[in-house]
């Protein structure tokens, strides 16, 4: 099962509402392609490094997204490593 895949199921499991799926789904899509935009490849996010998501950091506290945003995201990509 792909990623997104994962991420709808599991969102419906927990009751979520589809527009919160898909807006979580269209996130973790544009954060992925940022990820191949720096890398100049496409990887799977298993195989991400730490160096990615602070990369990723970087670029929203730079397009200056609203510090909520960033706290929830950065709290996604802390779990993501643990």
């Amino acid at each position: 099962m792909k990623l997104l895949e994962r991420l709808s199921r599991i969102a419906r499991r927990r009751g979520m509402a589809d527009a919160s799926i898909d807006a979580s789904r269209y996130r973790v899509r544009n954060d992925l392609a940022f990820c191949a935009g720096q890398r100049g490849e496409w990887l799977p996010p298993e195989r991400l490094h730490s160096a990615d998501v602070e990369a990723l950091l970087n670029h929203l506290g730079v397009a200056r997204i609203s510090g909520i945003h960033t706290r929830i995201f950065t709290n996604h990509a802390l779990q993501t490593f643990e």
